[in-house]
């Protein structure tokens, strides 16, 4: 009855709550949903039959179909390496009705069936949809994404006629997805400065919600497998500086994913771009994952026509760069429950590139634990100076009052971790 009591909650959250509060809820309710399933298909699958028949009746929302969806993918698209399949697993993808799901979910839920050569799905039924949605101009963006991520994939099993359908068609969201997945480019010490020092107030966004919040920067390589550095900007605008007065304030996070994944992937590393700051989770909870301090909630800016969301927290040098598409093309996919966290768990491996860290699903990592005789809480440091620069005082119940935004910037490919020197040379040299 569990999941039924969080899906009544997930769509009627309280109405009078402020859009931080909302914002909050949502995203509380759907990692709560998203927890329940993922246990109960890993680690209960012998209940499959009645648990599929449960959801089966209960799948009237689009958003809980999804997280559904989101968690049976997260557990059996795997590199290959990892690939497991029960026969309760079979059993779950035979009885669940494909019917009720998105065309987007019916789009993974057939790729799933097809990676484990199970024929339990109508493919014609698919494809003519599919094709019927571009022909008439409602192939929705999740759906396209979806294709465009798997179209070697669904080639490779004969599927070859959706992406001769789409051809001519779709072209802005394609160029989109070209842009967000063509070769990388290094920033220029212009666009980073412009960035940081001329960062917008952004009064209308949310009804200026985040007009007095922070500006969080995580500064990374284009390879994620080196920890990127944090700078801050305070609730006016203003950047923090460290104790001495002359070093900005910085920290270093990790920005990666599961292995093989990319941006535009579930669990891949965390997508370039701008993203608001809301609040925090409730509680520390899970810990050997998220570690023991409040995660930061972390969330993508609102579509809107030609993404003016998006641009009202950029200046104008930075409207049609394609950096901050990844974020883009993330969302629309629907990508989801991005955080800023700690961890439990212990890298072991200090011959590898991003040691202490603790690589994600596509959250930045902080330092947490015991190592070298040090011992780090970055975590806890984040909050406190993210509350202290709110101009809060830095105490538990504070934390949920944390709010603004984040921009995620790749500056170059050099193979070593982001450090001060790279900040100051972008910043300040000539």
């Amino acid at each position: 009855m569990r999941y039924f009591l969080l899906l009544f909650l997930f769509v009627s959250f309280n109405t009078w709550a402020s859009a931080t509060d909302q914002i909050k809820a949502a995203q509380v309710n759907e990692e709560n949903l998203y927890f329940v399933h993922l246990d109960r298909f890993l680690n209960h699958p012998e209940q499959s039959s009645s648990y599929i028949d449960s959801l089966n009746l209960n799948l009237r929302d689009e958003r809980f179909r999804k997280i559904v969806i989101d968690s049976l993918w997260d557990l059996l698209w795997k590199p290959p390496t990892k690939n497991f399949l029960t026969p309760q697993h079979i059993e779950i993808l035979e009885k669940i009705k494909i019917d009720l799901f998105s065309l987007a979910d019916r789009v993974r839920l057939f790729l799933l069936a097809k990676k484990f050569h199970l024929s339990i799905y109508d493919s014609y039924k698919l494809i003519a949809d599919l094709g019927n949605s571009i022909d008439t101009g409602t192939l929705d963006r999740r759906s396209l994404y979806t294709l465009l991520n798997h179209k070697k994939f669904l080639i490779s099993h004969g599927h070859d006629s959706v992406y001769r359908l789409l051809k001519d068609r779709y072209l802005k969201e394609r160029l989109t997805y070209k842009a967000a997945t063509s070769p990388f480019r290094a920033k220029t010490k212009e666009e980073f400065r412009d960035l940081f020092f001329n960062t917008p107030d952004t009064p209308a966004y949310r009804n200026g919600t985040y007009k007095n919040g922070i500006r969080l920067f995580l500064i990374c390589r284009h390879s994620r497998f080196y920890p990127c550095i944090m700078l801050l900007k305070d609730h006016r605008n203003r950047p923090v500086y460290g104790p001495d007065g002359k070093t900005l304030w910085n920290s270093p996070s990790l920005a990666l994913g599961q292995p093989g994944l990319n941006f535009n992937q579930r669990n891949g590393h965390t997508p370039s771009g701008v993203y608001t700051l809301d609040s925090v989770m409730p509680q520390a909870n899970r810990p050997r994952a998220f570690g023991k301090f409040r995660r930061v909630i972390v969330n993508f800016i609102a579509s809107s026509r030609n993404e003016k969301n998006m641009k009202s927290f950029l200046p104008p040098s930075a409207h049609e760069k394609p950096w901050w598409s990844e974020a883009v093309i993330a969302r629309d996919l629907g990508r989801n429950l991005f955080r800023i966290h700690g961890t439990g768990s212990k890298n072991d491996d200090d011959e590898s590139t991003f040691y202490p860290f603790v690589r994600t699903s596509g959250c930045i990592a902080r330092r947490e634990g015991l190592y070298d005789n040090i011992k780090y809480i970055d975590q806890r440091v984040l909050l406190d100076s993210l509350m202290i620069n709110l101009n809060l005082e830095p105490i538990y119940k504070n934390e949920k009052r944390i709010s603004g935004v984040l921009y995620i910037i790749e500056i170059d490919d050099q193979k070593k971790a982001v450090d001060y020197e790279d900040v100051d040379r972008l910043l300040f040299s000539n």
